[in-house]
């Protein structure tokens, strides 16, 4: 069956790489209902991630050892607020504070480390 992929929701792209902050930008650009995202181990940065928040209300999102993505990821994951669930395994600057901070938004349901 084919599907249209601009209809699609969900997307893993685990241990890929080489998707950067340019293929952020298509997926968002190409994909606008992709409401889950696992980019597990990509070679993106804050910015990326945060422009990517900009364009799609992202819903769940797994950035585990992506470490490009330092702490000024923050505000842009507070301003998101269609978050239900987060991943973080593997980031360093993930502390107890700011774990609590994120599982307290309004919509989160679960965040992971």
């Amino acid at each position: 069956m084919a599907t249209d992929p601009k209809t699609l929701r969900k997307l893993a792209l685990r241990e890929c790489p080489g998707i950067d902050g340019e293929a952020l930008e298509a997926l968002a650009n190409h994909l606008p209902e992709l409401r889950e995202l696992d980019i597990t181990e990509a070679a993106i940065t804050a910015g990326s991630v945060s422009a990517l928040l900009d364009k799609l209300p992202m819903q769940v999102l797994n950035i585990s050892r992506c470490n490009g993505v330092d702490s000024s990821i923050m505000g842009a994951l507070r301003g998101q607020g269609t978050m239900r669930e987060l991943v973080l395994r593997g980031l360093g600057w993930v502390s107890d504070e700011r774990l609590q901070e994120l599982k307290s938004l309004p919509q989160m349901k679960r965040v992971r480390r």
